[in-house]
This record gives structure tokens, sequence and C-alpha cells, in this order.
């Protein structure tokens, strides 16, 4: 997820003629501010993962940085065409390489899913629902 991250902040930052440590920064400037929203909602769109995840990334402490983002970034799009350009130009050359690293770490996890789902063994007396002393069954009730 790192390197997917640290990949549109590259380009956004290519794109915008920033820096890529003032994405990551605090600044609250136009010229800072644009081209981070920008980074965050691509973020959020290729991860598909958590608002505060996402902020995290970004060294934000609140997830309300990506709700913004994914509010703003759609209606600047529409109607700034200067950044809807440079937005577009981010995305092609993220799509790519983001869109096939998420479907392969994606697979393998839903592998690795599937592989604990079979290593699973059960300790105790399973037959009758009774794995302890403890009544319904809870107490020492583990898995391997």
């Amino acid at each position: 997820m790192k390197q997917i991250i640290e990949k549109i902040i590259e380009t956004t930052a290519q794109e915008f003629g920033v820096f890529p440590m003032a994405i990551k920064g605090n600044s609250r400037t136009e010229a800072i501010s644009f081209p981070r929203m920008a980074a965050i909602y691509l973020a959020w769109r290729y991860m598909g993962a958590a608002d505060l995840t996402v902020a995290y990334y970004f060294n934000r402490k609140k997830g309300a940085c990506v709700r913004h983002a994914r509010q703003t970034v759609p209606t600047l799009i529409e109607t700034n065409k200067a950044f809807r350009k440079a937005y577009q130009n981010i995305e092609e050359k993220n799509e790519t390489k983001s869109r096939k690293t998420i479907a392969s770490k994606r697979r393998n996890c839903l592998e690795a899913r599937e592989q604990d789902k079979r290593s699973f063994r059960p300790r105790g007396d399973h037959r009758n629902g009774i794995c302890g002393s403890a009544p319904g069954g809870r107490a020492g009730k583990s898995w391997i």
C-alpha cells in the first residue's frame, strides 16, 4: 500500500510542480492543498481503504481530510479545467500499475484466507458443542 501511495504522491508532485514532502506537510496554501487533495482522493480510490488508513499515509490525524477530498475533488474536476487536466494526467500515470498491484494483493489475501480456513483445527470435543467446563462450551475453546 505504501508503495502505491508514494507513487501517487510522486506523480502528483511532478504534475503540479511541488515537492513530494510538501504534499505530506501541513501547508494550507492553495498551491499545496489542491495537489494534496488530488493525491488523497486518488489514494482513496485505488486503495479502497478506510478514511483513517489513507489519512495516516498523508500524515493526517483524522479521516476528515479524506472525506473532504472525496467531496471536493469531483467538483474541482468538473469546474476547474487546469485541475481536471492535471488530475487526468496523474490518473493515467498511476492507473495501470496501481490497479495491477491492488489486484495481486487482493488475490494473495484471498488465497491466504483460504489457506487459514483449511489449517484451522479445533481442540476439544466439538461433536456435541462441549469444549470445556463452562456452560455453553465456551471455556477451553482454542484454535491452532
